[in-house]
């Protein structure tokens, strides 16, 4: 049975979203065992309204280390779930609302898309404790 719905599920995602060229290109080099998670989570963000809008996703660790010379509030080579194609960064936009990383968390939370996150198993990095990041995404 738990067969039969993630084949469910796999369906519902081709049928109902389309992404971005950019955005696929995103997701299609996140690791394997981990971009089938972010594809239901992108179907379900979709399904009610919001589009996609990916910014990054798999890095590396040269990558990452110039983002954390940046910021230091980036984590330094090593830290990142981006390195392992395991964080995705995503802005999101319904009608002529877009939610981007400066956008308040309680208008994150009002939309939704944390709460549909987490029933795929995903880490939201606006809940961090050290680094208020809402675009980001991951499987920690």
């Amino acid at each position: 049975m738990p067969l039969l719905i993630l084949f469910f599920l796999l369906y519902l995602v081709e049928s109902i979203t389309n992404l971005s060229p950019r955005t696929e290109a995103i997701v299609s080099g996140l690791a394997d065992s981990f971009s089938w998670r972010i594809r239901i989570f992108l179907a379900l963000c979709a399904a009610t309204g919001w589009i996609a809008n990916a910014t990054s996703g798999a890095r590396s660790a040269a990558a990452q280390n110039r983002l954390h010379e940046a910021d230091s509030r980036n984590p330094a080579a090593g830290g990142s779930s981006h390195e392992w194609g395991r964080a995705l960064d995503v802005n999101f936009t319904k009608g002529a609302v877009t939610l981007l990383k400066s956008t308040p968390k309680a208008v994150w939370v009002a939309s939704g898309i944390p709460f549909l996150a987490s029933l795929c198993g995903l880490r939201w990095g606006g809940n961090f404790s050290n680094y208020y990041d809402p675009i980001h995404f991951d499987a920690d």
